[in-house]
């Protein structure tokens, strides 16, 4: 879904560099995909999702310099929340709802002050959803067993999804979303049957990241 408009007042904070907030500019992103989570069972097997907010998810910011928005670092936006996916059989990604806020800040030198503004994430609101996926065809693979299958240590590649954040309508790009498995975030693949395996995308399926289920 395509963030809409926030409607809460601007609120102005001093300190450092950041002026302030811009009163009105706020979006919410229904659509913002979760990092590490998309699932692909096979056969009528069922994955699901277990998340907690953690300090491990981190939201692209957007800063604009000279007259146009372009992506580059990341913030954290926690809160004391979590959600558990119903398991299903369907390909799909799993998404939250994040708020950004609009930022003036300051900056000065020799060559005098002026001013820069910044898209950066403010909070998350608790709200879910999910989004049909397109089944990969990755090749680094595990065979299994009948099983529950899963991935939680932060050790391994993080998930790292280039344009997670769908701002395009508001700025012209979208930016990124990237968080580490761990056990407040925990992907779940129930496997029946002895023909199957895990594969990975970037390495074995026990440390890429991003993993999908298939028939040997």
């Amino acid at each position: 879904m395509v963030p809409r408009p926030g409607t809460q007042p601007g609120r102005r904070r001093y300190g450092g560099a950041l002026r302030g907030d811009v009163p009105g500019d706020r979006v919410r992103g229904d659509g913002v995909r979760l990092p590490g989570a998309t699932t692909y069972p096979v056969g009528g097997n069922t994955a699901t999702l277990e998340f907690s907010s953690s300090a491990s998810t981190k939201y692209g910011v957007a800063s604009n310099i000279s007259g146009s928005w372009k992506a580059g670092g990341s913030k954290s936006a926690t809160a004391g929340w979590g959600f558990n996916w119903n398991k299903s059989s369907g390909k799909r990604g799993y998404q939250t709802q994040v708020e950004y806020g609009k930022y003036r800040y300051t900056s000065g030198g020799c060559g005098g002050t002026g001013t820069y503004s910044k898209w950066q994430p403010r909070k998350e609101t608790g709200g879910t959803d999910t989004y049909t996926a397109t089944a990969p065809n990755w090749t680094q693979c595990a065979n299994v067993a009948s099983g529950d299958w899963y991935r939680t240590r932060t050790d391994g590649k993080d998930y790292y999804l280039e344009g997670g954040v769908k701002m395009k309508d508001v700025i012209g790009i979208d930016l990124s979303s990237q968080r580490a498995y761990a056990s407040t975030h925990k992907l779940i693949y129930n496997v029946s049957g002895s023909a199957k395996k895990m594969c990975g995308n970037n390495s074995m399926p026990a440390t890429a990241d991003k993993v999908q289920e298939k028939k040997r």
